[in-house]
Formats: C-alpha cells, structure tokens, sequence
C-alpha cells in the first residue's frame, strides 16, 4: 500500500477517520497506565520539566558582562517582537538584521470533487 500512491491516497483519508478518537484513546491509555494496568504495547514516560530563567534575573548579569554578551546566549528573538520593541523604542527596523529560516513541507489532503 505505501509503495503505491493510488492506494495511500484512500488510506490516508480513511485514517483521518480515526483521528478524533485518537486523543481520547491517548487519555484513556494514561489513566490505565496510572492505575498500573497493563496496556501492550504501550508505557507512559515522565519528562522532568525544563528549567528556565525569568528575564528580570539577567539584569545582574547584564550589568557585569554587557548586554551583547548576554544577548548572544538568549538566542533568537521572533520577528514579532523585534518589530514590538523596534515600535516602543521608537526605531526603525533594521532590514539586514531581519533573517529568515528554513521553510517546511507539510501534507495537505486535497478538496473532495463532487
């Protein structure tokens, strides 16, 4: 079936089907996983949660090493807001300062022909 695009396309869409059951067969499996019953098959991982830091606690920082330097560890910042900053700030935004990432290719199903 999946070396054969005349028959995936049909399988797909009778997968879709199924997707509105698939978050409440999800929770499901969670609340029996819980409860220590067996599911086959599955088994519920725990991620321990990320640890962050809230911006008012880099103000030290700042001060000691510079903004620059700080900045280049926080990573990007979203083209939203840089323009919301740029806005309040009163600036122009600087367009060699604007970069762009890569883009990605996601499946759409096409509209049903009547």
């Amino acid at each position: 079936m999946l070396a054969n695009p005349q028959r995936l396309g049909p399988f797909l869409t009778a997968c879709r089907a199924l997707e509105p059951y698939q978050q409440q067969a999800t929770d499901r499996a969670k609340q029996f996983l819980l409860q220590k019953l067996e599911v086959p098959g599955w088994s519920l991982v725990t991620r321990s949660p990320g640890k962050f830091i809230e911006p008012a606690a880099l103000s030290p920082i700042v001060n000691k090493l510079g903004a620059d330097r700080v900045l280049a560890e926080y990573g990007h910042l979203s083209f939203a807001k840089y323009e919301k900053l740029c806005a309040e700030a009163g600036l122009t935004l600087d367009a060699a300062a604007i970069k762009q990432g890569a883009g990605t290719t996601y499946l759409r199903s096409a509209p049903e022909l009547k």
